[in-house]
């Protein structure tokens, strides 16, 4: 498997090349096991592989510790905390509470239309925020409406949850899984709008339709009871958790002006990190921020948990372990491409079910790397496929996003909310988006081809 392949240890040469693959390998899934059962916290768990894969490399003599730290994706971490900066400001400026309580303003009490607001408000918040705060902004705000409207907030929770890995797709920055996956495969901010938007909408609409159906959302029944709950969200005053106008003018005027600044990063030769971090600096010098307190707020553990996976997993591949396991697939995808495509975006789409989609993503982009190496531009297809698949099938099960538990929790906090309940409908949801994903990927495929 490792054919060719010799290491120093020192002076002495160490031929054997299954000692190599069987510590690496030992390594990695020593700590995929760490993080999946959660024995200690997830991100030290990827800082201690990160150190076993460099010690090793050191050791065998296969990489330098310089090369190693090489492993860490600078402009990743840029656009991470570039990104972090800004929605964390505009957080605390409170863009996002005010575009919550208005949402559920217009909706006018509406069950069937506050049920297709707060949908595409989760969808829009989670392509500018990190899922984990887009859901717990919408999910706290429809506990409370549905509280005032006597409603049951079942239908909405569940639907938010699978919206917002909906939302997750919109945008290059929506989640860490797309930054990682389109620096490595070369794709702009605008190529990621072409190629995604249009499966966005088309999943959204259809995924809306089916748990409108499945979830029983109704119209109310009466004139009177329309009136009545339309008086009730009246009562909602969105200015009211605003505490000051200008923080919040400026800070959706620099949100609207970094995500043109993106957009446009490729035609001016600007990197996105070096945008990112710019927007992050406009607003905190503009807003007058408390650095340190904008700092707290960044989800530190995030970012150093990316860096230990781009270690780990760079280091598996310095080494020619994920090669060994491309290669049978780099000759299936030489006379059989599409059967690839569509295979790893339903074994993503499967396995993100129960592993986080960070790792989950870190672990098949070298794999991917390796395939694409020589089969010309359409080989783009298997990069959107890994994206499409994290995305599309995360809400197989409740435990496949972590948007979808910070959901669940606080919707459990009023109600029980059985395993099976939301498995049922995530299964029926999720095999139709894959259905859809792969249908779409096919149709880029002969686009691209001919």
């Amino acid at each position: 498997m490792l054919k060719g392949f010799i290491v120093n240890l020192g002076e002495e040469e160490i031929t054997d090349p299954s000692l190599v693959f069987s510590v690496f390998i030992g390594i990695f899934i020593f700590t995929y096991f760490l993080i999946l059962t959660e024995k200690i916290n997830r991100t030290l768990a990827a800082i201690i592989g990160a150190i076993g894969i460099v010690a090793s490399g050191i050791i065998f003599n296969i990489f330098s510790y310089e090369a190693a730290l090489g492993f860490i994706e600078l402009e990743v971490i840029l656009i991470l905390i570039g990104t972090f900066i800004i929605t964390t400001a505009a957080e605390e400026a409170n863009v996002f509470e005010f575009a919550a309580i208005k949402f559920l303003k217009v909706s006018k009490g509406n069950p069937l239309r506050l049920f297709l607001l707060f949908s595409f408000l989760i969808i829009l918040l989670s392509a500018i925020l990190s899922n984990l705060v887009a859901i717990v902004i919408v999910a706290s705000l429809t506990m409370v409406a549905c509280k005032n409207l006597d409603l049951d907030p079942k239908p909405y929770i569940f639907a938010e949850a699978i919206f917002a890995n909906i939302g997750g797709l919109l945008t290059l920055i929506s989640s860490v899984p797309n930054i990682l996956v389109t620096l490595v495969a070369g794709i702009t901010f605008l190529d990621f709008l072409v190629f995604s938007v249009p499966l966005s909408i088309v999943v959204a609409a259809i995924t809306f339709q089916i748990l409108i159906f499945l979830l029983k959302v109704r119209k109310p029944i009466s004139d009177d009871q329309k009136s009545i709950l339309h008086q009730k969200v009246e009562t909602f005053n969105e200015w009211s958790v605003v505490k000051s106008k200008k923080k919040f003018n400026r800070s959706i005027a620099i949100m609207t002006i970094t995500l043109v600044g993106l957009a446009t990063a490729d035609f001016f030769g600007i990197g996105l990190g070096l945008i990112a971090i710019i927007g992050g600096v406009v607003m905190l010098l503009v807003n007058r921020l408390s650095t340190e307190k904008i700092f707290q707020g960044i989800n530190w553990g995030v970012i150093f948990f990316v860096s230990a996976l781009l270690v780990l997993v760079g280091g598996l591949s310095e080494a020619g372990i994920l090669r060994s396991f491309s290669e049978p697939l780099v000759d299936i995808a030489s006379t059989n491409f599409l059967i690839i495509v569509i295979s790893i975006l339903w074994i993503v789409g499967l396995l993100s079910s129960v592993i986080v989609d960070i790792p989950l993503t870190a672990a098949f982009i070298p794999i991917v790397l390796e395939i694409s190496a020589d089969l010309g531009p359409h080989s783009v297809l298997l990069w959107w496929a890994i994206i499409f698949g994290v995305s599309l099938g995360a809400n197989f099960t409740p435990i496949g996003s972590s948007s979808t538990i910070i959901a669940l929790g606080v919707l459990k906090k009023h109600q029980k909310v059985p395993f099976k309940d939301f498995t049922k409908i995530g299964t029926i949801v999720c095999t139709i988006q894959l259905l859809i994903g792969s249908i779409y990927l096919i149709a880029l495929y002969f686009l691209i081809t001919t």
